[in-house]
C-alpha cells in the first residue's frame, strides 16, 4: 500500500496567484485492500447521498422492486441525486402512482430543481417546488416501494423504522462495519445517514462487484441500472453523468452532499472515495477526474464528452466575458 500523510491539495489560482486551496482526503480499495490512501482515510464522514447505492439495494435485495415491476430506470433513480428535470420529475410521479401512492406520501421536502433551467421554468408558471423536484425523490420513492411491499407504517423515514434497519443492515454487510453502532444524523432529506471512515464506504463500494453470499443478483442489477442511465443519477452539467457519458459506463459516479465524491470501476473491482475538508465540491471533483486519469488500468476518459458536459472540465477560470484568467492545479502527494 502507498499512503501519505498529506491530503491531495486542488488549488485555484487567479493570475498567477492561488486564490482558494482545498484539501481532499481520499482512498483507493481494490480487492478489499487498501491500494493508495492520502490524508485521514480513518476518520468518519457522513457519505450523504454517496451512501444511495445501498439504500437503493435494500429495496431489490427484499423482494420489493421484483413484486413492483421496476425496471432499471427505477433502480437508477432510487440511488439519484437527479436534477429535478422533467425526465426526472415525470418519471417519480409515474412510479409513485404505479404504487397506489401520491406526491404527500414523500417525506423528502422540497427544494429549487438542481437544474437551473427546470427551475426557472417553474417560475416562470407560477408553480411551486414540491417533492418531486427535490433531488432525493427516486429515493423516497424507492423506500416507499419497500414500504408498501411490507405493509409497514407510513414513517418510513425515522431511525427505528424498518425500512432503515433494512439499508443499514445490508450496508453493514457490504461495508464491514456495524452501522447500527455508528454516530448518525438525518440527511438533507430527512433520512438517517451515518459517519464512516473513507476506507468501509470505499469497501462498500469495491464488494459490489464482490457482494457477500447472497446479495450477488441484487448488486448485479444495481450496477447494470447505474450504468445504463447516467442522465438519471444526476442530470444535465453534473459530475456524475458526465464522467459517467465520458467513460462509456466504464466508470460509475455517485457524489455526496460537502465535498463526498465516490466512484466506481467495475471491471477491476477498484472504488475512490473523497472527502473535501472544508466540503466543497469543485474540489472533489477535479480530485476525482485526475486520480481516474493517473490510475493504472483505469478506463480512457474521453476529454471531448467531459467538457461537454461538466462546464469546469477545462480546469480554466474565466471571468464574466469569458477570459481565462487562472486555472485548477492538482497537487497528488507520493
Amino acid at each position: 500500500m502507498i499512503r501519505s500523510e498529506r491530503p491531495i491539495t486542488v488549488t485555484y489560482s487567479r493570475g498567477e496567484h492561488p486564490e482558494s486551496t482545498h484539501e481532499i482526503h481520499g482512498v483507493i480499495v481494490r480487492g478489499g485492500t487498501v491500494i493508495d490512501g492520502w490524508g485521514d482515510i480513518d476518520a468518519r464522514y457522513f457519505p450523504r447521498s454517496a451512501f444511495k447505492p445501498f439504500q437503493a439495494l435494500a429495496v431489490i435485495h427484499s423482494g420489493a422492486a421484483d413484486a413492483h415491476g421496476l425496471e432499471p430506470r427505477h433502480l437508477a433513480l432510487s440511488m439519484a441525486s437527479h436534477s429535478g428535470e422533467p425526465k426526472h420529475t415525470e418519471a417519480v410521479m409515474a412510479w409513485l402512482e404505479a404504487i397506489g401512492l401520491d406526491e404527500a406520501a414523500l417525506h423528502c421536502g422540497s427544494h429549487r430543481p438542481f437544474a437551473e433551467a427546470a427551475g426557472d421554468d417553474l417560475v416562470r408558471k407560477g408553480q411551486p417546488f414540491t417533492a418531486r423536484h427535490h433531488n432525493c425523490s427516486g429515493k423516497h420513492t424507492g423506500m416507499l416501494t419497500l414500504m408498501r411491499h411490507r405493509d409497514l407504517p407510513a414513517n418510513y423515514e425515522t431511525y427505528e423504522h424498518p425500512v432503515q434497519v433494512a439499508i443499514r443492515d445490508i450496508a453493514s454487510r457490504f461495508m464491514g462495519c456495524d452501522l447500527d453502532q455508528a454516530p448518525w444524523g438525518y440527511d438533507g432529506c430527512a433520512v438517517p445517514n451515518y459517519a464512516v471512515t473513507l476506507t468501509a464506504l470505499a469497501t462498500g463500494y469495491a464488494n459490489l462487484t464482490t457482494p457477500p453470499d447472497g446479495y450477488g443478483d441484487a448488486a448485479g442489477r444495481l450496477l447494470a441500472a447505474w450504468a445504463a442511465h447516467p442522465d438519471l443519477v444526476a442530470g444535465s452539467n453534473r459530475f456524475d453523468t458526465a464522467l459517467m457519458l465520458a467513460t462509456g459506463s466504464r466508470v460509475l459516479s455517485k457524489q455526496g452532499a460537502e465535498g463526498v465524491q465516490g466512484a466506481l470501476i467495475p471491471e477491476t473491482g477498484t472504488a475512490i472515495m473523497l472527502k473535501s475538508a472544508d466540503g466543497s465540491q469543485r474540489g472533489t471533483e477535479q480530485a476525482m477526474r485526475t486520480l481516474i486519469e493517473r490510475l493504472e488500468d483505469s478506463p480512457t476518459i474521453d476529454a471531448a464528452v467531459l467538457s461537454e458536459h461538466w462546464p469546469a472540465a477545462s480546469g480554466n477560470i474565466t471571468n464574466a466575458r469569458g477570459d481565462v484568467i487562472g486555472r485548477v492545479a492538482i497537487d497528488i502527494p507520493n
